[in-house]
């Protein structure tokens, strides 16, 4: 069974998950304001568009109106996937063959 274009996560996406993972990783929090910094963002409201769709696809979460809740639900299987640039995590209700 092959994913659906639903379950996989575009290259953008991919991009702040990384970039959440690792300012999670270093400060053991995060902001969006962080998240945009590491990922080379200039709008604050863009990286908040893709955070949400993450955690519409189960990947992240937060408490709404807290800061430095920002945390993520998946982690890299190895810490060199996570600085090469790439990700592989499964997520808990879905198993692809």
């Amino acid at each position: 069974m092959r994913p659906s274009t639903s379950d996989v996560v575009s290259p953008a996406l991919t991009r702040v998950l990384l970039a959440l993972l690792r300012v999670y990783d270093r400060d053991g929090r995060a902001t969006v304001r962080d998240v945009q910094t590491e990922a080379g963002h200039r709008s604050t409201a863009h990286t908040h568009k893709m955070l949400v769709e993450l955690a519409r696809r189960g990947l992240v979460t937060w408490d709404a109106g807290k800061d430095g809740t920002l945390r993520p639900l998946v982690w890299p299987v190895n810490r060199w996937v996570m600085e090469a640039g790439a990700i592989a995590a499964v997520t808990r209700h879905r198993r692809w063959v």
